[in-house]
């Protein structure tokens, strides 16, 4: 179904994604350094550039940094028992904090088999304690449960903004977005005026004014972005007013959320101040050995072979912190250790925190990082366990989740899409330093590449689930290689093919290795042995590979070293670039962890530890790289396991780890739980 999908999937998801990001395009900045970011100066990041604070808005599949808006608040999940009605009626609670000002309410069904017809009302002008909300259901809902989830929204929103004084430097501009927040648009709905406003001790001065009708005009659903010569008031000290009116159509009609993405005043660059651009990209679920370049047989991976691993640095032995894509990819983009009582707290979620788990608001991300010095920063995702309600939209200037038929029984993998997206993003912001981190689920189960792509790699194969899901895998990898080979050629004719490259993966795959399939259920190297590759031109090494082990936590650290970057606040991964320069660097121990087992790697072994009886299997990977042969109790070690668990502890207390995270039913989005599901982490 993947496969046969994809036609369709350019032809109606591109034209949305593409409208909400083409605006950008009218405004090309030349060569721009930062001067000040007005969200980021209103809710003043922690020290360490952790922007948690920030609210986001999503338009046209774009999420972005605003001055302010009215996030929608969870008020009740009710399941109609079979069998069930056209039409419930639903006591709705209402939190204290939203009674008495006026409340959007949105009723969404938590099943693909059972859509919302209407419900009424929609707008409440001041709630109380509770409401009654009627919603109809579509046919299906009469012979199953039907889990109502009804969310309210608060308003009406923030209309006026006034910054705190910018010194304005010669040849500055002011860049910004402006655009309504809406999901469910309406002809009835009134338009938005939006104005900029120069303060200063002698005037005022209107800079800026557009009104957007988008209930009304489609094509204005989208971000609109603009930019303001500030030269006028260089040398002096101006305050920014930042106001947006409804234009009320209908008293009756729901009011809408106008909202300004991120307000940053920048001043050109002088010549040689150009720092260097980073593109991150990760492959989900792509383990190393499945890569020619890391010896596999098969023909999968000819342009990683070639155009990354013989043309920069290869690690050969790469170590993931986690079995699963959450935790491993909060490693790789903080750091930081990705133990369970971090992401979720001491009973399954962090209070207040998504259920699904959440980046901790202390763990600044390398999108912070590089966007407090000044890069504009984007991500591409597919969605799943890279979300925004997770936290890993922290930090980006554009994050882009693609949804595309989040309802349909599996993923499809959007590689082509998603590196379309970040290519032509890159484009609009070459003259800046940038930031873009990719992720794609192309590789993941299920396993369906397009046509022709299993033939190409595997010919021939055993008739055993085993064998042939992973030659279809094998196929998928390939698929992904195409694909990557013009991204590659795009970002060359870009111009930005010097720019500093890293691929990787959060985790690797089984496929019958110890009895075992897929992967998040063990600490086998089939799923922590990942990929791990550096390109820049003249700066990292051409055609080298080093062989100490390293972690995906060294990552942020690394990065930034080969940015010319500060290091981390906070890290406990390494830079690896005294491995690249020197290749003199001492091993270090290694951990990961799967809820009540931890594994290590270290002087050539592999320790996979139960945390409650202490057991333990020992591995000498040099000698039993498929870990077959248990050492423990066969001869002396180095290290025992307890030594171990010490250690780990030291870094994941056992008090903080809580229970195993669990997935409540009751408190994730329809569609990522849609996705999630497909994704193979839910029943």
């Amino acid at each position: 179904m993947k496969s046969a999908l994809r036609a369709s999937l350019a032809a109606l998801v591109l034209p949305v994604i593409a409208g909400g990001i083409a605006v950008a395009e009218e405004v090309r900045s030349p060569r721009w350094r930062v001067v000040t970011r007005l969200v980021d100066e209103r809710y003043r990041p922690q020290r360490d550039g952790s922007t948690g604070a920030v609210p986001t808005a999503e338009i046209a599949a774009e999420r972005r940094p605003v001055l302010a808006t009215s996030d929608p608040v969870r008020l009740t999940r009710q399941t109609v028992p079979p069998p069930g009605a056209r039409r419930v009626v639903l006591d709705v609670p209402i939190p204290e904090r939203l009674r008495g000002v006026p409340l959007r309410l949105v009723a969404s069904v938590e099943t693909t088999a059972v859509g919302v017809t209407g419900q009424a009302p929609r707008v409440v002008s001041a709630p109380e304690g509770r409401v009654k909300l009627e919603v109809g259901l579509t046919r299906e809902g009469v012979d199953r449960a039907t889990t109502i989830v009804v969310s309210g929204r608060a308003g009406p929103p923030e209309t006026r903004y006034l910054s705190q004084a910018v010194a304005v430097p010669p040849g500055a501009r002011l860049q910004f977005g402006i655009g309504v927040d809406e999901a469910e648009w309406s002809p009835a709905m009134p338009a938005v005026g939006f104005t900029v406003t120069a303060v200063t001790d002698a005037r005022e001065t209107v800079l800026f004014r557009k009104r957007l009708d988008p209930g009304a005009h489609p094509e204005q659903r989208r971000w609109s972005d603009h930019a303001i010569d500030l030269a006028p008031y260089a040398g002096q000290r101006v305050r920014l007013r930042f106001e947006s009116t409804l234009e009320a159509k209908d008293p009756a009609a729901p009011f809408v959320f106008p909202v300004w993405s991120d307000p940053t005043v920048v001043v050109p660059m002088e010549p040689g101040q150009r720092r260097g651009n980073l593109i991150l990209v990760s492959v989900d679920t792509l383990r190393a050995d499945h890569l020619g370049c890391y010896g596999y047989r098969r023909p999968t991976s000819p342009t990683i072979d070639t155009a990354l691993a013989a043309r920069g640095t290869l690690f050969e032995k790469v170590f993931a912190t986690s079995p699963w894509t959450f935790p491993s990819h909060a490693a790789m983009l903080t750091g930081l250790y990705s133990c369970t009582g971090r992401l979720f707290g001491t009973n399954g979620a962090a209070s207040g925190a998504s259920p699904l788990g959440e980046l901790p608001a202390d763990a600044a991300t390398l999108a912070e990082m590089l966007r407090a010095r000044g890069y504009a920063t984007a991500a591409f995702t597919e969605d799943g366990w890279i979300s925004s309600e997770m936290g890993f939209a922290r930090g980006f200037g554009t994050y882009v989740e693609n949804r595309a038929f989040p309802r349909f029984s599996e993923p499809l993998g959007q590689v082509e899409q998603t590196l379309d997206h970040a290519l032509r993003w890159i484009r609009r912001n070459a003259e800046s330093p940038w930031f873009v981190f990719v992720h794609t689920y192309q590789v993941h189960n299920p396993y369906t590449p397009p046509p022709g792509y299993l033939e190409r790699v595997a010919p021939e194969y055993g008739d055993d689930r085993a064998s042939a899901d992973a030659a279809a895998y094998d196929g998928e990898i390939r698929y992904t290689d195409d694909v990557l080979a013009r991204f590659l050629a795009g970002l060359d004719a870009a111009g930005a093919g010097d720019a500093l490259l890293a691929l990787t993966s959060d985790h690797g795959e089984q496929f019958n290795e110890h009895g075992l399939y897929m992967h998040g259920n063990s600490l086998y190297e089939e799923l922590l042995h990942v990929p791990l590759i550096l390109r820049a031109p003249g700066l990292v090494p051409s055609g080298k590979r080093i062989s100490t082990d390293v972690g995906l936590l060294d990552l942020v650290p690394t990065l930034l070293e080969l940015l010319g970057l500060p290091p981390p606040a906070r890290a406990e991964g390494r830079s690896l670039v005294p491995l690249i320069q020197r290749g003199d660097e001492k091993a270090v121990p290694l951990f990961a962890d799967l809820v009540g087992t931890v594994a290590v790697r270290h002087l050539g072994f592999k320790w996979i530890i139960d945390e409650k009886s202490g057991a333990a299997q020992v591995f000498e990977l040099a000698t039993d790289p498929h870990e077959m042969k248990n050492l423990d109790g066969a001869r002396p070690l180095p290290v025992d396991a307890a030594r171990w668990l010490r250690d780990f502890h030291a870094l994941c207390p056992p008090a903080a780890q809580g229970q195993p995270p669990a997935l409540p039913n009751g408190a994730i989005d329809p569609a990522v739980r849609e996705k999630l599901r497909a994704l193979g982490y839910l029943d």
